[in-house]
């Protein structure tokens, strides 16, 4: 195992550009695609924007919560950022749906793409060694994770949806009815977790050395390491 994170630090290392390119823009993009999702779902560019003291929040919930499990389950879910659409016609007006910027799951979000990043890195640098069944199933399983990953860690609200930030928005908007979505959302964290698994798997897949044709010697023997990469 030590190995193999060697091998993975060692192509990170190689293509420090590109792995810091995939990790961060998998955040920008991930945070792009939830709010352009919103606006064609519903049909109405934001109309307002609202921003919110992230780091006094926080400090306030540690400072005044006396149990650290539930300060850290609190503050996870402080807002940095929101937006929506806000509809005028009751009173002071209803967010019809909104989308919110979550440290707390920008930060899950920037290891997925990290680990992401690595396996690309990992690929591209063993293209020419690793067989083509070893490339396929880590480029898979990466794809499987970040799919679960990132969609788990969406933080869009709508009001039909009791206007929670939550994965199962996402679900609603591709059809699902509400009640199942809310029934399957105590399964996130577990979908989020197994996302998480896939990609390490997915790490160690790519690291993994290729078994080789070994020469042979003049008693037939094997000479060297067969299983060298």
């Amino acid at each position: 195992m030590e190995g193999r994170t060697v091998t993975a630090l060692k192509a990170a290392s190689a293509r420090r550009g590109l792995w810091v390119g995939i990790a961060f823009g998998f955040v920008l993009l991930h945070h792009a695609v939830q709010l352009a999702a919103l606006i064609f779902a519903f049909g109405h560019l934001p109309n307002y924007w609202a921003g919110y003291n992230w780091p006094k929040n926080v400090w306030i919930i540690f400072s005044s919560t006396p149990s650290l499990s539930d300060s850290l389950s609190i503050a996870a879910d402080e807002w940095l950022l929101e937006t929506g659409y806000m509809n005028r016609d009751f009173g002071l007006g209803i967010a019809e749906w909104a989308f919110s910027v979550m440290p707390s799951k920008a930060l899950a979000v920037l290891v997925l793409g990290a680990m992401a990043a690595t396996v690309s890195v990992l690929l591209l640098d063993r293209r020419f060694t690793a067989a083509p069944g070893q490339r396929c199933t880590s480029a898979g399983l990466a794809a499987a994770g970040v799919l679960l990953g990132a969609f788990t860690s969406a933080s869009m609200h709508w009001v039909g949806a009791c206007a929670e930030p939550s994965w199962v928005v996402g679900l609603t908007m591709l059809g699902l009815g509400v009640p199942t979505a809310l029934w399957l959302e105590p399964a996130g964290p577990w979908l989020a977790a197994a996302g998480f698994v896939l990609l390490a798997i997915a790490v160690v897949v790519a690291t993994a050395p290729r078994k080789t044709s070994a020469p042979r010697g003049v008693n037939g023997l094997a000479l060297g390491d067969p299983y060298a990469s």
